[in-house]
């Protein structure tokens, strides 16, 4: 199946199975209707979906940006790539995308086929391909059959794209503080250095 038809297939509403920057994932367009499939599929409610951008400033029309300017130079240090971002979502978020907390979670991705899919629709809903509460897959034979069946419109099975079976380092810039979440691709260590570095080259 080429790009062409994978954008056909997002446009109009369907969720793929697909390998991405991390692990293998359900990709969708950012609808309500998307939103809902995904719930289905996943056996899940309410909590919202991962969203992949084609860049930082089309994030910033739906967030609040850190009042930290540090913060801000952070996240482009490590976009795109395996670095999921969790921000104060702004009021043009619709409310599908936004926890109960008020936030809404954001990765630059790093991938041929993500990045050019994107060029179609700039921002993607993104999940791992798996049951809630079920583990991760780490190839696609281990994908749960029932998944694969429920987007029996498209799945994306040349292995040879996924890019790693490390699942995104997952941070908090929410409240203005750096908190991490989830440690995964890049070391948390890293990141506060990081951040450390870049608060004193920014004085």
């Amino acid at each position: 199946m080429n790009k062409e038809e994978i954008n056909r297939i997002l446009l109009e509403n369907k969720v793929i199975l697909a390998p991405s920057d991390t692990v293998w994932g359900l990709c969708g367009v950012v609808s309500q209707e998307v939103f809902d499939e995904l719930n289905k599929l996943k056996v899940r409610n309410k909590k919202p979906y991962l969203i992949l951008a084609q860049s930082f400033k089309i994030i910033q029309t739906l967030i609040e940006l850190p009042a930290d300017p540090a913060q801000c130079a952070l996240v482009e240090s490590f976009w795109p790539g395996p670095l999921t971002v969790i921000f104060k979502a702004n009021r043009q978020a619709p409310a599908y995308c936004v926890s109960p907390e008020g936030t809404i979670a954001f990765r630059v991705v790093k991938h041929k086929l993500l990045e050019e899919l994107l060029e179609s629709a700039p921002l993607l809903f993104s999940t791992s391909a798996n049951i809630t509460g079920c583990p991760v897959p780490s190839s696609f034979q281990d994908i749960d059959p029932s998944l694969v069946s429920g987007v029996a419109a498209c799945v994306v099975d040349d292995q040879s794209m996924a890019q790693s079976v490390v699942p995104s380092t997952i941070i908090d810039l929410s409240q203005g503080q750096l908190r991490l979440i989830r440690e995964g691709a890049i070391p948390f260590d890293e990141i506060k250095e990081k951040l450390e570095s870049l608060r004193t080259s920014l004085k």
